[in-house]
């Protein structure tokens, strides 16, 4: 099942999350959503930032938990997602980073508590430079006290997952802060200044005087208006840190498209199975085998609930997401069998989503959705 990601927060009241509209230009073109598997089978959901052309900035604990097993055994990003609307496709991890402070921490404090000094950040490489179609943002460091004076208005984006959000938009929110930690490791800001909701770890956290991001989002408070967020900044020692990792990696690979040939596409959605009580289960054949082990995971199919709302128009209304039971996929791994939770009656909607990883290694980068009666 998905965990979206934010320490510490809870279901409360929406108070200044903007919604960004699809296809807004850069910098929310940088921003990533990000799907994080760990070895004990949890999924977290996220948020990230490019920094380069193939390197992601985000929360320590997007890329390692101890009581999940440590290192995220795959992680997905998604530029600017949209619902389903992903216009710059998808990229896989290669290598993730987290200090070695943020494992220590991991390691002797529950998965739901974050501490100003928990030194919670992580870098991802990705396996291809997406981000010279969606562009970066710069990140850096200022000992400067006056940049992160009370008062100074910082802002943030990410995907909510919580509190009705489906953690598939990019939302925004700015404000004033409330200054730095004791510590000076973090930026505070109150709820209902800069909201932040469950899935925005690992948003970047950046001055609207100059865009430059000095602080990753980490944890938050319990929800009402006063409650206070935080934000592991990044320090003189941080940025060194995450520059070292940077340049210990090779250069930029070449697009995925380059390296391995076009992988698995959806054939045919269908047929339906049907009993008396409604739809049962959907198969979906692709153009050649997929890896099996990805072709099991919900978190790359929808199945939403539709409603006729104008027969002659034929204009439909989402209801909500019907549940998963179980994915099946057969001996030659290009059939994907999904059987719904309970059936159900009336038309729903497929959506196949890119990062399906194929038997040779590719990753997807195409969306389809169609209509079943």
């Amino acid at each position: 099942m998905f965990r979206p990601c934010l320490d510490r927060l809870e279901s409360r009241k929406v108070f200044s999350l903007a919604p960004v509209p699809a296809n807004a230009p850069f910098p929310f073109t940088a921003i990533v959503q990000l799907v994080a598997t760990f070895p004990n089978g949890e999924v977290d959901t996220g948020s990230g930032v490019l920094v380069d052309s193939n390197h992601v900035l985000t929360a320590g604990h997007m890329v390692y938990q101890y009581h999940d097993g440590g290192f995220a055994t795959s992680l997905v990003a998604t530029p600017e997602m949209s619902g389903p609307g992903q216009p710059f496709g998808q990229a896989s991890a290669t290598i993730v980073r987290t200090p070695v402070e943020w494992q220590n921490y991991s390691r002797t404090h529950s998965g739901d508590l974050v501490g100003y000094d928990s030194f919670d950040y992580g870098l991802i490489t990705l396996n291809w430079p997406i981000g010279d179609e969606t562009h970066w943002m710069s990140f850096g460091y200022d000992n400067n006290g006056n940049t992160f004076a009370p008062g100074t208005r910082f802002e943030t984006a990410g995907y909510p997952g919580t509190n009705g959000y489906s953690g598939r938009r990019l939302y925004d929110s700015a404000g004033p802060i409330d200054g730095l930690s004791r510590s000076g490791n973090a930026l505070l800001y109150q709820q209902k200044n800069i909201t932040v909701w469950a899935g925005q770890s690992g948003s970047p956290v950046w001055s609207t005087s100059n865009g430059v991001i000095y602080a990753i989002q980490s944890g938050g408070g319990l929800g009402s208006p006063t409650s206070v967020n935080d934000a592991t900044r990044i320090t003189q020692s941080v940025f060194e840190m995450l520059q070292s990792w940077i340049s210990a990696d090779p250069p930029s690979p070449m697009p995925i498209s380059t390296l391995t040939p076009a992988p698995p596409k959806v054939l045919v959605i269908g047929p339906v199975s049907h009993a008396r009580t409604g739809i049962r289960s959907i198969q979906i054949q692709f153009s050649e085998p997929l890896s099996p082990r990805w072709a099991i995971h919900p978190h790359l199919y929808d199945v939403l609930a539709m409603r006729t709302r104008s027969v002659h128009r034929q204009k439909y209304t989402r209801d909500a997401r019907l549940p998963i039971r179980k994915i099946v996929v057969n001996g030659q791994a290009d059939r994907v069998t999904i059987e719904l939770a309970r059936p159900y009656r009336g038309e729903v909607e497929i959506i196949v989503h890119p990062g399906i990883v194929a038997a040779r290694g590719g990753v997807s980068r195409v969306s389809y959705a169609g209509l079943l009666h």
